[in-house]
């Protein structure tokens, strides 16, 4: 559904939060190669690479205060 939207911030948002959440489950070069894979959609969504780092540690906060935890 997402993809079909063509919302490239979106999609890049939703790639990171499934990185985080490999990360999480220590699927960690899993979690490196979705990274890697959503950059382009991130500069696309994003614009500048200021936002896409902010984004990036926006989500990964959420995942070290415990947010995406069960």
């Amino acid at each position: 559904m997402i993809r079909q939207s063509q919302n490239h911030g979106l999609l890049a948002t939703t790639q990171l939060i499934r990185a985080e959440a490999l990360d999480m489950l220590g699927r960690k070069a899993e979690a490196d190669r979705l990274r890697v894979d959503s950059q382009p959609l991130a500069r696309y969504g994003f614009g500048s690479e200021a936002n896409i780092r902010a984004r990036t540690r926006e989500i990964s906060a959420l995942g070290l205060r415990g947010l995406f935890r069960g």
